[in-house]
This record gives C-alpha cells, sequence and structure tokens, in this order.
C-alpha cells in the first residue's frame, strides 16, 4: 500500500462540505494539539489547547472525525515506510500551498544534499549534542533529512540532535511537530518571526512554542544507550 497516496485520496474523499485545504489544515491541527497535551496534561497550557482542539473537533460529526484518526495511523505508516516530508508533498499535492505568499516547499532531494554539506560527520561525535537551527521550516524538509543523514551513518540523532525551528506560518509549524514528534525528534518548534523576534534570545508565550516528545524524554537517553528508535 502506498500510505502518502492514500492520505490524499482520503482527503480528496472528505472533501465537498468542507474544502480541502480546511481538512488539511484542521486534521494537522487537532493531531499537532493531540500530541503537545500529551506532554503537559492538568496544566493551563494542556487546558488552552484542548479548548482550541474541541473548538475544530465540534465542526465534524463522529463518522468525520474516524476519517482524522485513519489519516493519523496512514500519516505513521507513510512516515514509517519513508522517513520523508510527507505533509509537505501532500500538502503540495493537493495544491493547497499559498501561492501568493510564494509558499513552496523544498524537495527531500535537496534537504538531503543540503544535509550532507552541512554535516562532517567525523568530526561529530555521538555523545555530544548538535544544535541545528531552522529559521523558515516549512513542512520541516530539512530537519528530517537532517535527521536522516545521521541516521545513515550510524549516529544516533534522537540523542544527538536538537533543532529550534521556527515560521511564521501556523500550517507550518503544526506539519513539522507532527513529523518530528513522530520521527522522534528532539525540537522546539516556534510560531513566530525568526528575524524580528528569534527564540530562544526572545521569550514566547507558552502557546507558541511546541516541544517534542522526545525533548521531554531527551534526559533519558544519556542513561540508557540501547534507546534508539527506528
Amino acid at each position: 500500500m502506498n500510505y502518502i497516496d492514500e492520505i490524499i485520496k482520503k482527503i480528496n474523499q472528505m472533501s465537498g462540505k468542507y474544502s480541502t485545504y480546511e481538512l488539511f489544515s484542521d486534521w494537522t491541527e487537532m493531531y499537532a494539539l493531540s500530541i503537545a497535551n500529551l506532554m503537559n496534561i492538568g496544566s493551563d497550557i494542556w487546558n488552552y489547547r484542548e479548548k482550541q482542539y474541541l473548538r475544530i473537533a465540534h465542526k465534524y460529526t463522529k463518522n468525520e472525525l474516524e476519517n482524522f484518526l485513519i489519516l493519523n495511523d496512514l500519516l505513521i505508516n507513510a512516515l514509517n515506510v519513508c522517513k520523508e516530508d510527507v505533509l509537505g508533498y501532500v500538502f503540495t499535492t493537493l495544491q493547497i500551498n499559498s501561492k501568493v505568499l510564494g509558499q513552496v516547499f523544498t524537495p527531500p532531494s535537496i534537504g538531503s544534499m543540503m544535509a550532507a554539506l552541512t554535516f562532517d560527520i567525523e568530526k561529530i561525535i555521538n555523545d555530544k549534542q548538535i544544535d541545528f537551527y531552522e529559521p523558515a521550516c516549512g513542512s520541516g524538509v530539512m530537519i528530517i533529512s537532517a535527521a536522516n543523514h545521521l541516521y545513515k551513518n550510524g549516529l544516533n540523532y534522537q540523542k544527538i540532535l536538537h533543532v529550534i525551528a521556527q515560521d511564521i506560518d501556523l500550517k507550518c509549524i503544526y506539519m513539522t511537530y507532527i513529523q518530528c514528534s513522530l520521527l522522534g525528534i528532539q525540537a522546539e518548534i516556534v510560531h513566530g518571526d525568526s528575524i524580528a523576534s528569534p527564540y530562544p534570545l526572545i521569550k514566547y508565550p507558552e502557546q507558541e512554542v511546541f516541544k517534542t516528545p522526545m525533548y521531554y524524554l531527551r534526559p533519558a537517553l544519556f542513561y540508557n544507550d540501547d534507546i534508539f528508535l527506528s
């Protein structure tokens, strides 16, 4: 089964009452919020994001919400197979990227080339943290490519790679956050202008900063060398 094609097919099948743009946007927002809230149960930010989630969910019927769960499963399977920028590809294929904003997502081949040029594998120590800053993350292709490059060279990116990413488009934040979370990349993904207000030099409201599950789990990796998710 081609899971990426199935995602596109499912979104097109769901469209009619809602546009593909709205369906994709609502799906990724709900998925990102649900992942983020796993790490903040009972806190003020949990309550904030739960209200945001329910505001979207109340638009849809039970059957429609079940279709979103199917999309979640398809995305997990797709990333297990290819470990590439699946959401960016889907977003572009559905032709819902903003041409007005000049929004064109980088293809994985370019991401792979940039990762190979950026990292000198021979100088990387597997227990030393690498800080990777992505000021315009889009759907996360450069981050995913960096993680793939380290992985293919026998390095545990889940242990050594720490990402700080920003974008002014909230949809991009959600796409990057979902994929980094599912791939086990430790990242802080921030909704904001990286030129005018670079994080972490500028303090952001908590609701604008999405930290992946691996960000919270990272300390455990230094006490267990056998942990390496794939």
